[in-house]
């Protein structure tokens, strides 16, 4: 995807039972709640991809498209099994959800979220998510309060402090 991803209504052809995507996300992840906007991430080569949105949060639907599959096809199932196992490790990788054993579909959580720590750093960056990731794991903390300034540079003190808390190493010096 690319850093202002172009949004387009749901193709005919990749429409699914929204109704049925709603209930299950009420039962399967928690805090969702509804109602649910539907879009479809365009430009897609294979696999479509959906933007949901709810009053409260944003969410990312990947599923296999409608019909028979090349062999060579990417296998988006594949793909959630990967990024669920990743998760585990402590590896800056969406939240997980699915697959639906109806419908096969496995849905995942962007970082659109608007409790994210930092207001200056906005969910269409590219480098959102590990913003955020870095300060959930201690590992940064911005420039002052929930301030990420993510145009000033870095100064080599800063990077020390950020490389020693990357990768807890003790720092002498003052």
């Amino acid at each position: 995807m690319t850093d202002n991803p172009t949004i387009i209504p749901v193709q005919e052809r990749h429409r699914f039972d929204t109704a049925r995507l709603d209930a299950w996300m009420c039962d399967h992840v928690t805090g969702y709640a509804g109602p649910l906007g539907v879009e479809q991430f365009g430009g897609g080569q294979s696999n479509p991809t959906y933007r949901l949105t709810t009053p409260a949060s944003r969410y990312v639907l990947r599923r296999k498209p409608p019909g028979k599959l090349l062999a060579s096809a990417h296998a988006v199932d594949r793909e959630y099994r990967v990024i669920t196992a990743l998760g585990t490790t402590g590896f800056p990788v969406p939240q997980t959800y699915g697959p639906d054993p109806v419908t096969g579909l496995s849905y995942s959580c962007d970082a659109g979220s608007p409790n994210l720590h930092f207001t200056d750093v906005s969910t269409s960056d590219t480098f959102c998510k590990h913003v955020h990731f870095l300060w959930a794991k201690g590992i940064i903390a911005g420039c002052s309060g929930n301030q990420y300034c993510p145009t000033q540079g870095v100064t080599r003190d800063q990077m020390a402090k950020f490389l020693g808390n990357a990768f807890d190493l003790v720092l002498y010096g003052p």
